[in-house]
């Protein structure tokens, strides 16, 4: 079965991070079908034309949305054939903004089923800058169910994921959504990740049900890897083990039960949103 991910482009064309992440994270590019989405902005009074973009452009857009659209969407096309995907997986989407970037994304993640939608960043110093109206965090932050996996600076040449878990279905959810993405990637391990400092019992039974949310997707025991550190410090300690590994991703659950204690509050965003605000090299997998 092959896996479907939405892939949102910019005009910035030299930071093309979700691209080139997709394109050196997966070995089996004949088993994923990627869909670029180029969400144009509105206010142009220009003449609307036809775009040339087949099959799926909207008509109602000025020359230079259309010219910006296709610049974008080219370069990302043609870094993905670069990087081995075959032309027939690749799909180009643009869009006019009609309620929002943020909303016209989700609209279309929903409406398309995608597994996952992949989104870019420009850099660090842009981040920091336009952090209280990113794109990236209005998405973090809006009711979205559907995996993310946000490309704020990733380093090539890395692999396995990190998946951090407690004891909350998000944290579940969130395993079997890497399972089922790499379940036909083999050179990527999994290392499930548990941080707290209750009981070690409590701590092995959950990782032992990720696990099992794992081995359901086909993922064998070789690439399975338990790693549970007693912490108070959850995204220091996340952030050294991403670093002493060099995962290509750390993958991780939102929106967990207050009743779930300490670590399922620290679950419920902040954990998310603080590696959001931070991670580089790495990139962020997340779902509610």
């Amino acid at each position: 079965m092959k896996r479907h991910v939405l892939l949102t482009v910019s005009e910035d064309t030299s930071a093309l991070h979700g691209a080139r992440f997709v394109g050196s994270f997966v070995d089996r590019k004949d088993m994923m079908e990627v869909t670029l989405l180029y969400v144009a902005q509105g206010g142009e009074a220009s003449k609307s034309v036809t775009c040339t973009i087949p099959p799926d452009a909207e008509s109602s857009l000025s020359a230079s949305q259309c010219a910006r659209g296709q610049t974008a969407l080219d370069a990302a096309r043609q870094l993905l054939a670069a990087k081995g995907f075959p032309e027939e997986n690749i799909r180009t989407k643009l869009l006019n903004k009609r309620f929002g970037t943020v909303k016209d994304i989700a609209r279309e993640a929903r409406a398309g089923f995608y597994d996952a939608v992949v989104f870019g960043r420009r850099g660090y110093n842009l981040f920091e800058k336009t952090l209280a109206t990113s794109v990236s965090r209005e998405m973090m932050e809006h009711r979205i169910d559907f995996p993310l996996w946000i490309c704020r600076l990733p380093e090539e040449n890395r692999s396995g994921v990190l998946v951090c878990v407690d004891d909350s279905e998000p944290a579940m959810r969130i395993a079997d959504h890497v399972g089922f993405m790499l379940q036909t990637e083999a050179r990527h391990a999994v290392t499930l990740l548990h941080v707290g400092t209750g009981r070690r019992e409590d701590a092995e039974a959950v990782i032992l049900k990720a696990e099992q949310q794992l081995k359901a997707n086909g993922i064998e025991d070789h690439r399975i890897r338990r790693l549970a550190i007693p912490s108070t410090r959850v995204v220091n300690t996340i952030q050294d083990e991403l670093s002493s590994g060099r995962y290509a991703a750390v993958a991780v659950g939102r929106g967990g039960s207050e009743s779930r204690g300490m670590l399922g509050r620290w679950f419920m965003g902040s954990v998310s949103m603080r590696l959001l605000e931070t991670l580089e090299k790495a990139v962020l997998w997340v779902s509610r």
